[in-house]
């Protein structure tokens, strides 16, 4: 695909968006969770700005606790610098470009930004419920990533989306969209992010029994489950080194110095069985995600 059709689909798209956000516009458009979350995000007073600090351009992840407490989500410019290539050489393929384009993660931090505000109504009566409460947050970002791409259905919004997202998996596109027209999206969406959770729990694998009580959680004891089986290994296939030093970092920053494996010792599934505001905020981020892409 030619650089200058990227182009000209960002301006073309109604500019709902962030104008110099690359696709930012067409994702809104396009992509149900990706305006889902936007509005979402909108709705609880987090505003966005094309000018990120220093450290925020040094080392995002590490900005993360900044960015909810300001409520301001940073991005960089990346349009110009392309209009300007573009005019130099229009022939260019997206391909000669998308390895070395600085991408912007607004969709996750919006993720984030949702999920954060929601899991303050949940009281942190002890460290296993806050570290619960923690990974769902993280779980719903990485979530919605995968989710985006049920809507990826043309070369241009697969583009978009992969200088928009940590992570895709477009082989999977066809699986995801047969589990929502057959479960439901909200369904489907839950039952992802309980695969997520158990993924940023530190285990490699889904066991036979770990999906059973996934299912039941998610209310999909009845539904297909060998595809969804299938399914949820995406939930590990986040970078193994990623997983964990992250995942420590970010324990760290919230004030859990114990050691990563040993701070995740504990059944989190049956804490959220037995803590309805754990159970609640998982319904209501799924309601969020998910009903907005019944579409």
């Amino acid at each position: 695909m030619k650089l200058s059709s990227m182009l000209l689909k960002h301006f073309e798209a109604p500019q709902a968006g962030l104008a110099s956000n690359f696709g930012d516009s067409f994702l809104i458009q396009n992509v149900g969770i990706y305006e889902a979350v936007r509005k979402k995000s909108l709705s609880l007073g987090f505003t966005y700005s094309d000018k990120p600090d220093a450290n925020y351009l040094a080392f995002p992840m590490s900005q993360l606790e900044n960015l909810m407490a300001t409520k301001i989500i940073p991005y960089i410019d990346n349009v110009t610098a392309l209009k300007a290539l573009n005019l130099k050489a229009g022939e260019l393929e997206w391909d000669h470009v998308v390895d070395n384009l600085k991408p912007n993660f607004v969709f996750h931090e919006s993720c984030h930004a949702i999920a954060h505000s929601l899991r303050q109504n949940v009281k942190m009566t002890d460290l296993q419920v806050r570290l619960t409460a923690l990974l769902i947050e993280e779980s719903f970002a990485n979530t919605c990533e995968f989710f985006a791409i049920a809507d990826a259905s043309d070369p241009a919004c697969r583009n978009f989306l992969e200088v928009n997202s940590y992570f895709t998996a477009f082989e999977d596109r066809t699986h995801l969209k047969k589990a929502i027209e057959k479960s439901g999206a909200v369904r489907v969406f839950k039952f992802l992010l309980l695969g997520y959770v158990h993924s940023n729990f530190l285990n490699e694998k889904m066991a036979d029994t770990d999906l059973k009580n996934i299912l039941e959680v998610a209310n999909l004891k009845n539904a297909d489950t060998a595809a969804l089986k299938s399914l949820v290994k995406n939930c590990f296939n986040l970078n193994p080194r990623f997983r964990y030093t992250t995942t420590e970092m970010y324990l760290r920053v919230n004030g859990v110095n114990t050691p990563v494996e040993q701070a995740l010792d504990f059944d989190y599934l049956q804490l959220i069985k037995n803590k309805p505001e754990l159970s609640e905020l998982i319904t209501s981020l799924s309601e969020i995600a998910g009903a907005n892409n019944e579409r």
